[in-house]
């Protein structure tokens, strides 16, 4: 038995940078909800 479905779509997400790294540490410093900062 074969298997049609196929999961190989290209991707679309990409890695955060340094910069948004730093960014999202800050956030956190300031103890602002995971939420928020989504």
């Amino acid at each position: 038995m074969t298997q049609s479905n196929s999961n190989t779509k290209k991707r679309t997400f990409t890695h955060l940078t340094e910069i948004e790294r730093g960014q999202i540490a800050a956030y956190l410093d300031e103890d602002l909800p995971l939420r928020e900062i989504a």
